[in-house]
């Protein structure tokens, strides 16, 4: 049987990044594909401070802590409205990040415009359908003792068949 070695292998060789989905206060979520097992992610990579208007490698410890807590925290919560977080490293540039399932779809602010307008088969009733996935998820994470501290329409995907994340 065959035994792979990932001494000296980092994030920049297995991950290539493809492009950014998102930009928020504490990190970026990047598209990247996964050379080991061969699929697209979403890599979430913790910001730097600002410098002279450029994005230093350079994190304060409070925006690290919370970062990584982010990450430790939504591992541990296994829901399907809740998106598996897969692997938490460090890049070759020192930039900490964690990988996660890719969701292909909208999130619920544009959802919620879909149906607003009736369009592409959005009803009331299919939005009140993905909003009990959405209290399903924050119920199983509220018992787990997590709250969301960044909850709205923007942060709750929706995939192309319906399935809901939070």
């Amino acid at each position: 049987m065959a035994r792979l070695s990932r001494e000296g292998r980092g994030a920049d060789s297995r991950y290539d990044r493809r492009r950014e989905i998102a930009r928020g206060g504490m990190g970026r979520i990047i598209e990247v594909w996964d050379a080991d097992l061969r699929r697209s992610l979403a890599m979430k990579v913790i910001l730097g401070r600002k410098k002279a208007g450029a994005e230093v490698s350079e994190v304060d410890e409070r925006r690290l802590s919370r970062f990584l807590e982010e990450a430790q925290i939504t591992s541990q919560l296994d829901h399907p409205g809740i998106v598996p977080v897969h692997e938490l490293g460090i890049d070759s540039d020192g930039r900490v990040y964690f990988t996660m399932q890719l969701v292909e779809g909208r999130d619920l602010r544009q959802i919620f415009e879909l149906a607003r307008t009736e369009r592409e088969g959005w009803t009331r009733s299919r939005v009140i359908s993905v909003l009990i996935r959405v209290c399903e998820a924050m119920a199983y994470a509220h018992s787990k003792g997590v709250v969301h501290r960044d909850f709205k329409p923007g942060n709750i995907m929706v995939g192309r068949f319906g399935e809901t994340y939070v």
